[in-house]
């Protein structure tokens, strides 16, 4: 999801992994590693931007280079990059 925050000049993301994505070991997990891939490809994205992030169950079995591929192409369709990849 992503909402345009025009008052806001600062970009804000919030990530989200229910209980059906796993455990509390598998939520962690992912979290850090969408917090990673943010940190590598946030300098590329649209600064008054508010996104958030919504891991579904599937993610528990996806590999770093699978989310981050997923999570990219989803960013482009939402049009959040300020330079194409």
């Amino acid at each position: 999801m992503v909402l345009s925050a025009s008052e806001a000049p600062n970009l804000r993301i919030g990530l989200i992994t229910s209980k059906k994505a796993g455990g509390a070991v598998t939520r962690n997990l992912l979290r850090r590693r969408f917090r990673e891939i943010i940190r590598k490809w946030g300098d590329s994205l649209l600064p008054d931007r508010h996104i958030v992030t919504i891991a579904r169950y599937t993610a528990a079995n996806a590999n770093f280079a699978e989310l981050e591929k997923d999570w990219i192409r989803q960013a482009q369709k939402l049009g959040l990059f300020s330079e194409q990849p």
